[in-house]
């Protein structure tokens, strides 16, 4: 008969605590995981818009807006109108890009995008010119509102 040392019962209650413990740690993650999937972004506070297009952080704004990029999530029209700016940002930028490189070809495409998304700003179309200006796009602003 084989005699059972205390030593390795104890080595082997450790063991057994141990393998538990992980087990629920990988449970408590999971869970954890499954929970942060239908938790709403942070982003989806139309203060949250509204602040940062005051702060004319663009940039930050159109980040914003795409990370906040649920299929069928409803929005209000704030956080259109100030999503729609941070895509004007972000078309005006390229537009701006193309313009400096001398690649024509795209430019009417970056133009047409510009108007779309300047005519989808609603009450926060003043940042479409606060934008024009940044990127010194004043004569294409002058086109734009005379094509309104």
């Amino acid at each position: 008969m084989k005699r059972f040392s205390p030593l390795k019962l104890i080595c082997g209650i450790i063991t057994v605590i141990l393998t538990l413990t992980c087990l629920m740690m990988v449970a408590a993650g999971i869970s954890e995981i499954r929970d942060s999937a239908t938790v709403s972004s942070y982003y989806l506070e139309e203060e949250d818009y509204i602040s940062t297009l005051q702060q004319e952080d663009y940039m930050e704004l159109y980040d914003m807006t795409c990370r906040d990029c649920i299929l069928g999530k409803k929005r209000s029209a704030d956080i259109k109108a100030c999503q729609a700016v941070a895509h004007y940002y972000q078309a005006a930028t390229l537009y701006k890009a193309y313009l400096l490189n001398n690649d024509t070809l795209p430019l009417s495409r970056q133009v047409q995008q510009m108007e779309q998304y300047a005519s989808q700003t609603g009450d926060y179309s003043e940042y479409v010119e606060k934008i024009n200006q940044l990127l010194d796009l004043e004569d294409l602003q002058t086109g734009n509102s005379s094509a309104n």
